[in-house]
């Protein structure tokens, strides 16, 4: 267990969080950049993070933009899908997979409505894209496919998730 306090400049970022060898950091879309990232891997970890597509561009295998929608839109109504991508920090490449699957259309709805009442308190417009991903669940681990199924990965951050929720 890890906590540090700090003042209205600090904010979450794994490249605070002390990492050992083989350590799994769970995150929320705060953590969810490749320096915070690329952090955890040079130190020889592991992530399993909330996807968050603005501030954490990925590319496919190849080095091309991942267009998000375009794969999402082959997701079928049930079940889950990966996609093999990567993201580049301090010059360097690495691999991970996005994980997702559909939200039921309340669930939907519900984070539509949330990311509207957002944008109005600031005066804001809504994207029209993150509309659109508000329908998904997304998670970007660099653990391997091996070690956890596209299932646990969806799994694993929907209980941590719900542990910290009932916390308060």
């Amino acid at each position: 267990d890890f906590f540090e306090l700090t003042d209205e400049h600090g904010g979450e970022t794994y490249r605070r969080i002390p990492v050992e060898r083989k350590d799994l950091i769970l995150g929320d879309r705060g953590y969810s950049n490749a320096p915070g990232v690329g952090a955890v891997k040079k130190a020889g970890g592991d992530v399993l993070v909330r996807w968050n597509s603005f501030s954490f561009p990925l590319e496919t295998a190849d080095g091309k933009a991942f267009d998000a929608l375009k794969e999402l839109s082959k997701l079928p109504k049930r079940g889950a899908r990966e996609w093999a991508v990567s993201f580049q920090d301090g010059g360097k490449r690495y691999t991970g997979r996005l994980c997702a699957i559909r939200k039921n259309a309340v669930a939907t709805a519900r984070a539509q409505e949330k990311m509207r009442q957002k944008a109005r308190k600031k005066q804001k417009q809504v994207d029209e894209e993150a509309l659109k991903l508000a329908a998904f669940v997304l998670v970007f681990t660099t653990v391997s496919q091996d070690v956890l199924s596209t299932w646990e990965v969806l799994e694993l951050y929907r209980e941590i998730g719900n542990r910290f929720a009932h916390q308060g």
